[in-house]
């Protein structure tokens, strides 16, 4: 199994901490967002990493590089920095062959997180947090688990979409069908998957620990978090 990482956003929200860093090379408890990521992703069997990459892409290439501790790390460039990630995502449809772990580069996730995502089965899997009292992107499910409504404002909702999803490869032809539809943001691929009949899940989760970093008060949240974690 592979994952594809997404870090070309400009992180307009964090204001100037990002004018020359980008979002995923910033630091929380010591080392940056995205070799937290890549920490877990080896530690859970992924050999190839693929990020697909943006504003200020060469300093995380001359970061990385492209290898990290054994993982391979390949690199599409997206010239897409606005609202909506569906472009981004379409860069990299020639980079996997596989099913593969979708990553916001933005978001940290508990290691075991991703190993319990990366065993299930199906060409969609979203891991959807049961705590409502937590940011995010709004989703409501029917009783028999169909997602059917996104957003950030919905008013009735019974979970958050977390920042990251297992893929099979054929999610790269939903999205370029929500593309054409004007659709650019990262659940836009269900409408297509559900209609033409392909296996779309929730992986319920509670209690387990991650931060979506946006903003300035995320990234002391996160930062926070992270020290209180250690002296408990």
């Amino acid at each position: 199994m592979e994952a594809l990482i997404l870090a070309a956003g400009d992180g307009t929200r964090l204001g100037s901490v990002t004018t020359r860093t980008p979002k995923v090379l910033l630091e929380v408890d010591g080392e940056p967002i995205i070799v937290k990521t890549l920490n877990s992703l080896k530690n859970i069997g992924i050999s190839r990493v693929t990020i697909v990459i943006g504003f200020l892409g060469d300093n995380i290439i001359k970061y990385l590089g492209n290898k990290w501790k054994g993982l391979r790390i390949d690199y599409a460039l997206s010239d897409w920095y606005g609202d909506g990630i569906v472009r981004s995502i379409i860069k990299a449809k020639d980079c996997t062959n596989e099913s593969f772990l979708l990553l916001l580069g933005d978001n940290i996730f508990e290691e075991e997180l991703l190993k319990n995502l990366s065993k299930v089965s199906g060409d969609f899997i979203l891991p959807v947090d049961k705590d409502l009292s937590k940011e995010g992107l709004r989703i409501r499910c029917d009783f028999e688990g169909k997602i059917i409504e996104w957003g950030n404002e919905i008013r009735e909702y019974n979970g958050i979409a977390m920042g990251a999803s297992l893929c099979s490869p054929v999610v790269f032809k939903a999205y370029e069908q929500a593309l054409r539809n004007g659709k650019v943001d990262r659940l836009d691929c269900l409408p297509w998957l559900y209609e033409n009949g392909y296996n779309v899940k929730i992986l319920e989760v509670h209690n387990k620990r991650w931060f979506d970093i946006d903003t300035l008060e995320d990234l002391y949240m996160a930062r926070k978090a992270q020290v209180l974690k250690e002296i408990l």
